[in-house]
């Protein structure tokens, strides 16, 4: 029993789906367009029609039972009747829903009125006419509810006098007939509760519409703040991969290590190659280690903010670097930091080094240049002149050519010394 019940509430909520489905397809609105009023009140008339089919439905049943056990088959064919066009209305794809409502609207207003002219009961009927000015203030606008009123008020006053109601005790005259006062009271007393119905529910409906343009606003305004907050965090990761991409992927080392205890705390993938460290063992170190000096000594001559410092670093295999180090402070993981930059230098300065060398054997060549050669020279000068002034003995000419051919020598040998110089 208890599985059958589970199958006929699975296959009844089912069909209800379906059926809820089926009527918002033929109530669905094909503007595209809509104002926020528009678009409430179509699903509000679309949420009507699912629940008053089927309730309708049973309505009629009940009312055909009733009525004809009273003989009142007109009654019974306008049931039918406006049941029977409100379905073909409801369901026609090519009447648009503007048009549903409108029709539907007249087809419960000439519905009442028959209602009453075939019952002789302005009563029954007037519920219905209630109903139709509930329906124009909520399917339509306020105005629409207001003019309701007017045509409630003269159908009851023209049915009131045309199908003569008896009359009891005092009575009044209106275009020739007789009308009971209590018709009169009557009327007056629908006019008012149609009035005060129509004034609540403009009420609520005015104020249901604020609250839905407030809600739209506040949701368009929250779109907007999403749309902005979605388009910073997009900006902030593009920003965080650019200089996460410059720090790991940067070409020279990065260092990142606390200001006042000088423990690293990270390291890019250059430092890691450059140094010979591991990561472990850089997380591990104090930067000045990297200097193999004191942390003192660190603090008063290294380790300066927005500084760019020439020093000495070593590898973990002891080779020395020449490095110049760019360092700015930052705040790392809510704690003050500094930023390192190293760029190794030690081919410049090698190079830098030679270049002094080799100006400095220029400068020697120059002074051999200078003075040197010039001593050797002015030797053989001096005695070849001498030799062209006086008449020379054969004793005095050999002792010439010895000083020439020593001088010649000396001179030799500093012009072997200035090529040995530039070879090296």
């Amino acid at each position: 029993m208890r599985d059958y019940i589970t199958s006929f509430n699975a296959k009844a909520t089912l069909f209800w789906k379906q059926y809820q489905l089926f009527i918002t397809e033929r109530t669905r609105s094909e503007k595209q367009h809509q104002t926020t009023s528009q678009n409430w009140r179509n699903k509000f008339f679309s949420q009507i029609i699912k629940f008053a089919l089927p309730v309708g439905f049973l309505s009629l049943i009940a009312a055909i039972i009733i009525e004809e056990f009273q003989s009142h088959r007109l009654t019974i064919l306008n049931d039918v009747l406006a049941y029977t066009l409100s379905i073909f209305v409801i369901l026609n794809r090519k009447i648009a829903i503007e048009h549903k409502k409108r029709i539907g609207m007249c087809v419960l207003l000439a519905f009442s009125i028959i209602k009453i002219i075939t019952l002789k009961s302005v009563m029954t009927g007037s519920i219905f006419l209630l109903m139709f000015s509930l329906f124009a203030v909520l399917l339509f606008s306020k105005k629409m509810g207001f003019i309701s009123i007017i045509i409630n008020t003269l159908i009851c006053l023209s049915l009131i006098i045309a199908i003569d109601p008896p009359y009891i005790g005092h009575y009044f005259e209106f275009v020739g007939k007789k009308i009971s006062s209590k018709w009169i009271l009557f009327l007056l007393n629908f006019i008012f509760v149609n009035l005060v119905m129509v004034t609540i529910i403009v009420y609520i409906v005015e104020g249901f519409e604020k609250t839905i343009e407030k809600t739209e606003q506040l949701y368009s305004k929250l779109q907007l703040e999403i749309f902005e907050k979605t388009k910073n965090e997009k900006r902030l990761r593009e920003a965080l991969t650019y200089y996460k991409s410059l720090f790991f992927f940067n070409p020279l080392p990065i260092f990142i290590y606390d200001y006042a205890t000088l423990d690293i705390k990270y390291v890019n993938k250059t430092a890691l190659l450059d140094y010979g460290y591991s990561k472990t063992e850089f997380l591990g170190m104090k930067v000045n280690e990297l200097l193999r000096c004191d942390v003192d000594y660190f603090k008063e001559n290294i380790g300066q903010n927005f500084a760019k410092q020439k020093s000495e670093h070593f590898q973990k295999n002891g080779k020395k670097m020449n490095v110049e180090v760019y360092s700015s402070g930052i705040t790392f993981k809510d704690s003050s930091a500094r930023l390192a930059i190293v760029r190794d230098i030690t081919d410049e300065v090698e190079f830098l080094e030679a270049l002094e060398e080799k100006n400095k054997r220029f400068r020697e060549i120059a002074h051999l240049q200078s003075h040197v050669i010039r001593s050797p020279l002015t030797k053989i000068l001096g005695i070849t002149k001498l030799m062209q002034l006086e008449k020379a003995e054969s004793e005095d000419l050999e002792q010439y050519i010895k000083y020439i051919i020593s001088s010649a020598e000396e001179l030799d040998g500093v012009v072997k010394g200035i090529i040995d110089k530039t070879h090296e």
